[in-house]
């Protein structure tokens, strides 16, 4: 699963069950990156394809915690049985093991990079692919994130000039 949020982002783990709405399909960014100076929280689409697992996630949730409660989307269970949120070492460790078991290396921040490229090449606006990324312009999103691929581009081309332009009026 790709994602628009980034693996830097201070808490990430730590989403509480509060900030997911699975009525807009949307995840609040409570702490993000820059909030102490240049952001602010907003929210991040749940998009179609994570909507399903993220249903199921939920019920797991609730099985995994066995009728306790927890304020964390991810709840972690310690070895005493105390109930807390996943901390980097945690995560780290996931990682790793996922790495080693599918014999694939990966870097985290690969996913939001990923979730860029791929937006932009089914079409979306790269104003759009920008928001969603709660970048402050296109100019980040372009640098770093989505770039338009040349066939692409091409292919937008050649059907912009598949057809003559008719003028009826006599100008040029």
């Amino acid at each position: 699963m790709r994602s628009i949020l980034r693996p830097s982002e201070p808490q990430r783990r730590r989403r509480r069950v509060e900030d997911v709405d699975v009525t807009l399909w949307r995840i609040l960014v409570s702490h993000p990156k820059g909030e102490d100076s240049w952001a602010a929280p907003d929210y991040a689409p749940i998009l179609g394809p994570a909507r399903e697992p993220l249903r199921e996630f939920l019920v797991e949730r609730e099985a995994y915690l066995a009728g306790e409660t927890s304020e964390w989307l991810v709840p972690y269970r310690c070895p005493g049985g105390a109930i807390v949120s996943w901390d980097d070492s945690l995560l780290l460790e996931l990682k790793a093991d996922l790495a080693e078991a599918s014999g694939v290396r990966f870097s985290l921040k690969t996913f939001r990079a990923t979730f860029g490229q791929m937006s932009v090449d089914r079409g979306v606006a790269i104003e759009k692919v920008s928001r969603a990324m709660r970048h402050k312009s296109t100019k980040t999103t372009e640098a770093f994130y989505a770039r338009i691929r040349s066939e692409n581009a091409f292919v937008d081309l050649e059907r912009a000039f598949e057809r003559p332009v008719v003028r009826l009026d006599g100008s040029r």
